[in-house]
């Protein structure tokens, strides 16, 4: 069922290259460091040791360890972060 139109997150908007720097800093918070790059195109990476995550104009977006894309709204930042912390500790396990 899609959301009604007066669905208040539908308004926000937020730029890719902020919501990197804003998700970079969440990990970074939980001490992973990662870095941060910019096409100038609206798609922004940050690099963390073995993983890429793109943040394109409405998504953080990565690859699983099997290869499936994660993707989470830009709007949810808090979600994305989780996600990825368990995404790269679970990694660092397999490794």
């Amino acid at each position: 069922m899609p959301l009604p139109h007066s669905w208040p997150a539908q308004r926000y908007t937020i730029s890719p290259d902020y919501a990197a720097t804003e998700l970079r800093l969440a990990i970074a918070a939980r001490g992973i460091e990662g870095t941060h790059r910019n096409d100038g195109n609206g798609v922004t990476l940050i690099e963390f040791t073995g993983l890429n995550v793109w943040i394109e104009p409405k998504s953080f977006s990565w690859l699983d360890h099997t290869g499936v894309r994660v993707c989470h709204p830009l709007i949810d930042l808090h979600e994305a972060t989780d996600s990825l912390i368990h995404h790269l500790e679970t990694r660092q396990l397999l490794m």
